[in-house]
């Protein structure tokens, strides 16, 4: 993984590949709009146009508009329970709201996100949100 060679932290990472990300993106709309032909007609100028506001709607919904939502609605940690193997149980707990307005599924079909023993990800080489499906969920 280039990350680790470069010794880059996950944080810095993430930050890095949003940049060049969008930078890719907006070099090949602009080679797109300025090579004509590949953009000639009108129903091809529509569907740029529509697939470009859904790539910046998304950039907006995933950058600005979620870490907003997130951010209001904080929770704490209460305990961390070491369990066998590289499995770590986080209780949480709400600050300031009621928490989850609706439990649609059963918890044995919950996601459980396993968390490294270790907090540092560049040591581990793991998200610290790998998600796994809980044992013996469909």
């Amino acid at each position: 993984m280039w990350r680790r060679r470069l010794r880059l932290s996950y944080e810095v990472w993430q930050v890095l590949h949003t940049v060049m990300a969008t930078l890719a993106v907006t070099a090949a709309l602009v080679h797109v709009l300025l090579v004509n032909h590949y953009v000639d007609s009108l129903w091809k100028q529509v569907l740029w146009a529509i697939m470009s506001a859904a790539f910046v709607g998304l950039l907006l919904w995933i950058r600005i508009v979620r870490p907003l939502r997130l951010w209001r609605r904080p929770w704490v940690v209460e305990q961390v329970i070491p369990e066998s193997g590289e499995i770590t149980v986080l209780v949480l707990r709400p600050r300031g709201h009621g928490g989850l307005r609706s439990v649609t599924s059963p918890p044995a079909s919950a996601p459980y996100h396993r968390a490294p023993p270790s907090t540092s990800t560049a040591r581990t080489g793991c998200s610290p949100s790998t998600s796994t499906r809980a044992p013996g969920s469909a």
